[in-house]
């Protein structure tokens, strides 16, 4: 399998770099999806997170969905925090009779913008590696 994504890649004209190698350039966090059409209040979800011994957490108000979707709301926090996190959630009025989503992550520590050119190269190595399914 190893050597089918190297292959895919290189054929792309992509390059692969070594493990572990760019792994300093992301933070490690826990991601609460909350699903869309729910409104969180940042003071209630604060409270709720005090009390759930949460030290810090980022709230990502949802933006404009892709292709039609509704968007969600996206809360990050330490992965240490990210089950306590869910359960302060799924305590709160407005998360009554729905479900939120949980997962480590890695978020990137620096976003890079890209060319057009650039982004259709990359989506073309995705493909590649999608069809190796």
């Amino acid at each position: 399998a190893n050597a089918d994504v190297r292959v895919a890649v290189n054929k792309n004209n992509g390059k692969m770099a070594e493990q572990g190698s760019v792994l300093f350039m992301y933070d490690r966090k826990g991601k609460l999806e909350v699903p869309a059409g729910v409104t969180i209040d940042e003071e209630i979800l604060l409270e709720a997170a005090i009390e759930a011994d949460i030290e810090d957490f980022e709230l990502v108000p949802p933006e404009e969905g892709l292709e039609g979707e509704e968007a969600t709301t996206i809360i990050y926090v330490e992965p240490q925090d990210t089950n306590n996190m869910f359960e302060a959630l799924k305590g709160l009025d407005c998360m009554k009779d729905k479900e939120a989503k949980m997962e480590l992550i890695y978020v990137t520590k620096a976003p890079v913008e890209v060319t057009d050119e650039d982004f259709e190269a990359n989506m073309k190595i995705i493909d590649a590696l999608e069809e190796l399914d």
